[in-house]
């Protein structure tokens, strides 16, 4: 639980994994607000046990979806409030489908359609942000894609007592306020990556020198994409790979370096097969140094430590998943006290830095 002894605005946090049934933690009658989030197996679950009235009712609550919750696939976390989350920006599904729309050349191919439902994903227009303005935090992430289990492409909601209660919400942006002291010192952060010589046998320092939005023509004034091509580390793993952009002395915290997938490098014929394309969430790379990486399955998954008097927020790049899982099956329920949790397939963004490699995790 989040709380200053004597304070008169604290958290509290429970993560329920592998629920047999929906029992939520609100700690007294004073916690009047509850942020819920909840994967997609627990979603129906979830919004029943909201529905029946023996619940106690808050003044605020926000419901959504996500991807993961402290690396399951099967959970739901709490974030009750003792005052009213604040309301920075939202946006109703709707609105989203007529904006998008917009996008779409009338020449090109429609998504597919299928009683009157879109079924082009997206999630990728979605976000979930919260912001704990006292610790100078700001996060956000995107929904899960929650189409098989109620026919919406992602599943969000508030209710408050305003005429968008329950209305579906493809955007939320929130305030959160707390008296809770907090310390960057306690962060820890973990990703998956191990790092690839860009030229085997030759250490040097190497600098984009030439680019055109997300695309990278140069590095030390030679053709990107012959880094990747001319390289049997990269040619023989066929690994998601990434680069980590920096500056020269740039002293920044672990959790806040920059590591960018490559989408591709050697984009065909002509002058942009010499490129490398990074995630467009990069935007512009600007002419700073790179080093390679790769995501490496061999490196151990992160495992959430049992709190000890210290309290969690865990922020994930949700893992892949590996087959179908059955949720009935060699499950047990465990409830997590004091861990907030939430997990994205497309990574989250803290701080203004996007994590987008599987596995990569930040622990408040």
């Amino acid at each position: 639980m989040f709380r200053i002894r004597g304070g008169i605005r604290y958290l509290s946090t429970t993560t329920t994994l592998n629920p047999t049934s929906i029992r939520f933690h609100r700690p007294d009658n004073h916690h009047k607000s509850l942020i819920l989030l909840t994967t997609p197996s627990q979603l129906n679950q979830i919004v029943t046990k909201l529905s029946e009235s023996t619940q106690p009712k808050v003044e605020s609550l926000l419901v959504a979806s996500v991807d993961s919750i402290t690396g399951s696939r099967n959970a739901f976390t709490e974030l009750w409030l003792e005052t009213p989350f604040k309301i920075k920006e939202l946006e109703l599904v709707e609105d989203m489908e007529k904006r998008l729309s917009k996008k779409y050349n009338p020449l090109s191919a429609d998504p597919i359609k299928m009683q009157g439902r879109n079924w082009k994903d997206t999630t990728e227009e979605t976000i979930l942000g919260l912001s704990i303005p006292q610790w100078n935090i700001t996060f956000h992430t995107r929904l899960a894609n929650t189409i098989f289990t109620n026919s919406q492409q992602s599943t969000c909601f508030i209710a408050n007592g305003g005429e968008l209660d329950y209305l579906n919400l493809s955007q939320v942006r929130i305030d959160i306020d707390t008296d809770q002291e907090y310390g960057s010192d306690n962060i820890t952060y973990h990703n998956r990556l191990t790092e690839i010589p860009m030229v085997c046998g030759i250490e040097d320092t190497y600098k984009i020198t030439d680019f055109k939005g997300n695309l990278i023509k140069s590095i030390n004034h030679k053709s990107a994409s012959g880094y990747l091509t001319e390289n049997p580390k990269v040619m023989d793993s066929k690994k998601d790979l990434f680069f980590k952009l920096y500056s020269e002395g740039d002293n920044v915290d672990s959790w806040m370096e920059e590591y960018y997938r490559l989408v591709v490098g050697g984009l065909g014929w002509g002058e942009k097969q010499a490129f490398i394309a990074l995630d467009t969430v990069v935007g512009e790379p600007g002419l700073r140094n790179v080093r390679l990486f790769y995501h490496d399955e061999q490196k151990p998954k992160f495992q959430l430590q049992s709190p000890d008097n210290k309290d969690s927020m865990v922020f994930e790049c949700t893992e892949l998943e590996e087959g179908y899982q059955d949720f009935t099956k060699d499950n047990d329920e465990k409830v997590l006290p004091r861990v907030f949790g939430v997990g994205s397939n497309h990574g989250f963004n803290l701080n203004g830095v996007w994590h987008r490699s599987n596995g990569e995790t930040v622990v408040l």
